[in-house]
């Protein structure tokens, strides 16, 4: 169950009050506590309004203004707008779910364009934030391409990156998040060229152009001599890096997001094309199993009917056979030492094995 109290700033500023030994605040938060009281503690309880007066009664509050399908440098209600005040209120994420607006993908009569719109998406799926479309389920139907940036981010996973450059630049470009399942631990990280931006230091201004965007080890804890793999999520291409740093021309108006691991001491999966973030949401009860015959086993979520591919990392090992489930065919990957498992589930969750 869901309940959005939306527009309630204006409760506020009341004429008159039934007690008036109350100030405006004590009214909208015992307001508040009635809603909560009678929802019940199972309904999500969504809050748009003064997000202070909200913060022990709400599940999930707007971090933004409205938002429209319109990039929007520095005014209206422009995705770069909603890009900032979302980034300057990350943190309270561990209040609730924040909530930044919309995500938009049509193209007409302002529009997006598609590098725009996945930039936005993979802001909000950083951010750990409540994913709601602006689009009609049935635009979403009639172009598969849309749909394809939604289903990745989808479950969210429940924590925020952190902008490294949040008192740096106005709109932060670079986001790390460390991802965490089973005792395993990785990161995902977001380099954003979000096109005109401003140096809070230096004063500096950037234009919509192409920028050079640095991932150093360091930002990671990694050690800077450590070799680390990196999996594009959206481009879904990999290279082992030598550290200190790495580097990359991004676009304006564009980003990548990078899925970093450390070199694996055996088999593991490192991505899949279920979800953004590889492996966090959609994998469970991964084990590798040595012996006569050796092999990596764990469960995907994955609807039925719908292709997908597990990237597994064979540390040194090479697979021979997929085991179950049948249909699965098993190719090299997109780099050194990286098989890719395709199949099509038939139940929306797959027990796989990997023989190596």
């Amino acid at each position: 169950k869901w309940i959005k109290m939306d527009f309630a700033y204006y409760a506020l500023f009341p004429e008159t009050l039934h007690n008036p030994e109350k100030t405006a605040s004590e009214a909208f938060h015992d307001a508040m506590l009635v809603i909560r009281d009678a929802i019940g503690p199972e309904t999500f309880f969504l809050s748009i309004s003064a997000m202070g007066l909200c913060m022990d009664t709400a599940d999930g509050s707007r971090t933004t203004l409205d938002n429209e399908p319109i990039w929007g440098d520095d005014y209206g209600a422009g995705i770069k707008v909603s890009q900032r005040s979302a980034s300057h209120r990350y943190y309270l994420n561990q209040l609730w779910i924040n909530h930044p607006d919309l995500l938009f993908y049509r193209p007409n009569p302002f529009g997006l364009t598609l590098n725009e719109a996945r930039a936005w998406t993979s802001q909000v799926a950083l951010m750990g934030s409540i994913v709601k479309l602006g689009e009609t389920y049935t635009d979403m139907r009639d172009h598969p391409e849309w749909l394809a940036m939604v289903r990745p981010i989808i479950p969210i996973y429940p924590h925020s990156a952190r902008p490294l450059d949040l008192f740096e630049l106005m709109s932060p470009e670079t986001w790390v998040l460390p991802v965490t399942r089973e005792g395993r631990l990785w990161h995902v990280v977001g380099l954003f060229n979000w096109g005109k931006n401003k140096n809070l230091v230096t004063s500096e201004y950037f234009d919509d152009e192409p920028r050079t965007k640095t991932l150093e080890w360091s930002m990671m804890g990694r050690s800077p001599d450590e070799t680390l793999l990196l999996f594009d999520a959206w481009e879904r291409t990999c290279e082992w890096a030598d550290g200190p740093s790495w580097s990359a021309e991004i676009p304006a108006r564009a980003e990548r997001v990078l899925v970093v691991r450390a070199v694996p001491e055996e088999p593991e999966v490192v991505f899949t094309t279920r979800h953004l973030f590889g492996g966090a949401m959609e994998v469970s009860d991964e084990v590798f199993v040595e012996g006569e015959v050796a092999a990596l086993g764990f469960q995907l979520s994955n609807p039925a009917g719908f292709e997908v591919t597990v990237y597994v990392a064979g540390a040194g090992m090479d697979p021979t056979a997929v085991m179950t489930p049948a249909n699965a065919t098993l190719e090299p990957g997109p780099c050194d030492g990286i098989w890719a498992v395709t199949f099509t589930p038939t139940e929306d969750v797959t027990s796989v094995q990997v023989q190596f």
